[in-house]
């Protein structure tokens, strides 16, 4: 198994950025006719990080290379970075999620010849990055097998409109995120809540929804809104809640761990 770190020049965002990768041992994989390893089987994680985190947070925070390396599973695990924006296309500034549901999977296909059939694909994150991995599978469902939120932000644009009340010092740059009008923000791409609806109206497969939070989590309450809602609209989700459980490593630990270990992909 290799971790590689790898920096480039995004077209999306016009600066430089930072991808994480976990990567099977080429040797334990097939031989295509031209000697290359083949990759088009394997299972692929897109794995986010939370608020103030980066590419390298799963790694370092969690034991994820050990429950990868472990699990003998042919599993690349993708971890690019999102900085504090929520993965979202900016009202003023990048077009983060543009970035994620785009121009990431296509590096990601291009430099690593990663399958991108979407019986293969998944997508997970912790707090922030679960609203993003959450907004991905809802606004793309024919993309991801399945999506997996832990401790998740799971209606970022309704703690947007109370961010005065809740940290205020933070309005400025959730209204650089979502601009400055609260009641235009309601029912757009940024609404995941919303999102819930557009899916479930789509008439596409819908990808199977893992949703885990702890009691004790400030975002516990968000979280059991998203999943009654959910469940309301038919959709296959799963829900594990951890009593007195809060916002914290050693719950994500335990979490990702569960997520490799039920992911489907064949042995190495």
């Amino acid at each position: 198994m290799a971790l590689l770190e790898m920096s480039f020049q995004s077209d999306v965002l016009g600066f430089e950025q930072q991808l994480a990768v976990i990567l099977p041992d080429p040797r334990a994989l097939k031989l295509e006719e031209n000697g290359a390893p083949d990759t088009d089987d394997l299972t692929v994680l897109y794995l986010l990080h939370g608020y103030h985190g980066n590419h390298l947070d799963w790694t370092r925070y969690t034991m994820l290379e050990r429950f990868v390396e472990e699990s003998r599973k042919k599993i690349a695990v993708v971890m690019p970075s999102g900085l504090t924006y929520y993965y979202a296309d900016m009202a003023r500034g990048w077009k983060y999620f543009t970035y994620i549901a785009e121009e990431v999977p296509l590096l990601a296909k291009s430099y690593f010849h990663i399958s991108a059939k979407p019986e293969n694909t998944h997508v997970a994150g912790l707090s922030m990055g679960g609203a993003g991995s959450v907004k991905l599978a809802l606004t793309y469902p024919e993309r991801y097998a399945t999506v997996s939120s832990f401790s998740g932000a799971l209606d970022p644009v309704g703690r947007a409109n109370k961010i005065d009340v809740i940290a205020p010092e933070r309005a400025a740059h959730y209204n650089n995120i979502y601009g400055d009008d609260k009641q235009a923000r309601i029912g757009g791409a940024e609404d995941i809540m919303h999102l819930l609806d557009v899916a479930a109206a789509s008439g596409k497969k819908l990808p199977k929804i893992y949703q885990a939070c702890g009691t004790a989590d400030f975002l516990w309450e968000d979280n059991l809104a998203f999943r009654d809602k959910a469940l309301s609209l038919g959709y296959d989700l799963e829900f594990y809640q951890e009593e007195g459980v809060g916002h914290e490593w050693t719950f994500w630990n335990s979490e990702v761990k569960k997520l490799i270990d039920r992911l489907p992909a064949s042995a190495i």
